[in-house]
Parts: C-alpha cells; structure tokens; sequence
C-alpha cells in the first residue's frame, strides 16, 4: 500500500500506524500480512476502515476492509469475530509488522 512516512507514524486514508523505523519519512511503499492486523473497535483505533466483503476461511475469516488505505486491505481473523459488510471497523496493527520497501516510492 501506499503511504506517506513521518514522525514515527504512516499516514494512511483511514488514520496512521506506528511506525518501528522513526527515521523514515516522506511517500512509502508498505507491505502487511493478512494475519498482522487485528479488528478492534473503532472508537478505540488510530486506523478505521469499512468491511466490504467477508468470506469463512476454514478456521478463520477473510475480510476485505476499504477505507483505510490506497487499496482494500485483506485481513484474516478469528473465525468467532462478529462482523458483516458494512460495518465500520478498527484495525491495530504493530510497528514491527510494518515492512517499508527499500527505494520504492509511489
């Protein structure tokens, strides 16, 4: 995803996430896992997006979440999350999950 980097964080469309690399700064290239983010409530989160699209997964939940970066985010979690589409969501995500890819820029 596409991002900018400063002060410790990354800006995103719906909000910012820490960032482990303080020094980075100006327009990123970001990558997660789908397992690296976790749905928290929105009240309570620096990221929010939209769930668009849910799919059971086995043991777990795919859910493709807009709003909250340049491109929908696709996040597994727990097969016990109650969610659905449309409903607005809040994403925690730790620093050290955040991968910024070394001379890419958008």
């Amino acid at each position: 995803m596409r991002a900018t980097a400063g002060n410790g964080h990354l800006t995103l469309a719906g909000g910012r996430v820490r960032l482990p690399d303080i020094a980075a700064a100006g327009p990123v290239t970001a990558m997660l896992r789908p397992e690296a983010i976790t749905v928290v409530a929105p009240e309570t989160a620096d990221l929010c997006g939209c769930v668009e699209a849910v799919s059971f997964v086995g043991d777990r939940l795919r859910l493709t979440v807009t709003g909250a970066a340049d491109r929908p985010l696709v996040i597994d979690a727990a097969n016990t999350l109650a969610v659905e589409a449309g409903q607005r969501v809040g994403l925690a995500i730790e620093p050290q999950a955040v991968r910024l890819l070394p001379g890419e820029c958008p």
